[in-house]
């Protein structure tokens, strides 16, 4: 709104002086005097209607992470003997998608207490400023604001699930064909504990933790691997979708961000390797700086990258990888070779899982079930995540093609 007014005076000036000095009509010169005083008044209102106002805040936030807030409590103190009208005050505009105002009006030697809340919505490094409070002339053609212009530097974390580690793809396998299973009862100790899925055998129900969630709870366990974990995140431009905060790029963030807090929960090593607009090669340890790390990562990785995801898996194989490594590939390519090359008894990864963010389904026409059936033919676990779907959730249950 305050753009088309003050065009439409900038236009009227401009017209005003233009036909004055083409035809030497007074009406024309009249019409350039009030607009241009119009124009001038309207500056200074906003100007003044900010002197003589006292502002201080303080803000109160636990974690910055992506799904919670900050609230600020702002204390504005009219010393003046004029009142203050028109006054928007805003925080954090730089944080959220849809940034907290309010329009409040100010007594003369008054003071009003407000408190405004804002919703992290996205990850990054910002620079932020204080409170800042906007005067709007009348006619909304001037905005001055006051606040402090001392920057501070934040980092908003991405946002993170909670989800159960995945089941372990390794140990006796029983079964025959496309039901095959991994058999825990082939391991030597046990891992963790995690959550009953549709067609693990009832043998390994730990009755404990059963007991206390009332959910069925199987023992998982361990076949001598070393609790180490790679997370592979696909950042390749080539293969992202969707526009912020609904893209492959977010989802994929906040499953990697998910998978490393749930595996270092459990006492796991965890790495990650990414190569977007900037590289990251974060090596495995199970220490809580190693961890910030990632969510650092994480925080600031954006899919500008040319690196495929294939490329990245075989820098890895031939550098970084052990016969002990974990590794975890979230990725929105659902390309046969790279999924084969995963699924081949050669190669040096063990993959405990392909988490696959499908671009398609920012297409209207996308076809879940269909898609993921073709895909999952092997035995390596796929979670699928979709645009609609509850990333908890498809992060929670590895795909199950209905029967």
């Amino acid at each position: 709104m305050r753009m088309k007014n003050r065009s439409l005076v900038i236009a009227i000036i401009s017209l005003s002086l233009i036909l004055g000095l083409a035809t030497g009509f007074h009406v024309f010169y009249s019409l350039f005097l009030i607009s241009s005083a119009i124009c001038i008044l309207s500056i200074i209102w906003a100007y003044f209607n900010t002197w003589g106002l006292n502002i201080e805040y303080h803000r109160e936030y636990s974690e910055l992470r992506v799904g919670n807030s900050i609230r600020t409590q702002i204390s504005l103190h009219n010393k003046t003997i004029f009142p203050k009208l028109n006054l928007s005050v805003t925080d954090l505009y730089e944080l959220s998608y849809n940034p907290a105002e309010i329009l409040l009006n100010i007594p003369a030697h008054k003071k009003e207490d407000i408190t405004l809340t804002v919703l992290l919505e996205q990850r990054g490094v910002f620079s932020v400023r204080g409170a800042m409070v906007k005067s709007i002339d009348p006619l909304d053609l001037s905005h001055i604001s006051r606040g402090s212009r001392l920057p501070r530097e934040l980092i908003v974390f991405p946002k993170v699930l909670d989800i159960p580690p995945f089941s372990m793809p390794y140990g006796e396998i029983t079964g025959e064909g496309s039901s095959e299973r991994t058999d825990p009862l082939g391991s030597t100790s046990i891992s963790t504990i995690r959550e009953y899925q549709p067609g693990d055998s009832t043998r390994n129900i730990h009755w404990p933790s059963t007991a206390r969630t009332g959910k069925i709870m199987l023992k998982q366990f361990d076949s001598g691997k070393e609790n180490i974990l790679w997370i592979m995140l696909d950042m390749d431009s080539s293969v992202h979708s969707g526009t912020a905060p609904y893209n492959t790029e977010e989802f994929s963030i906040i499953a990697a961000a998910s998978i490393a807090h749930a595996y270092f929960k459990i006492g796991w090593a965890v790495g990650l390797i990414c190569h977007g607009n900037q590289s990251y090669i974060i090596h495995p340890q199970q220490d809580k700086q190693v961890l910030d790390q990632i969510m650092i990562a994480l925080a600031t990785i954006g899919s500008e990258g040319k690196t495929t995801i294939s490329d990245l898996f075989a820098y890895w194989e031939g550098s970084l990888s052990v016969k002990s490594d974990n590794l975890v590939v979230i990725t929105p390519n659902r390309g046969p070779y790279f999924i084969n090359l995963l699924e081949s008894p050669s190669n040096n990864a063990t993959p405990l899982a392909l988490v696959i963010v499908e671009s398609d389904s920012f297409n209207e026409s996308w076809d879940k079930q269909n898609t993921v059936r073709h895909t999952a033919q092997g035995n390596l676990p796929i979670y699928s995540i979709s645009k609609d779907d509850d990333i908890k959730s498809s992060l929670s249950h590895p795909y199950q093609i209905p029967n």
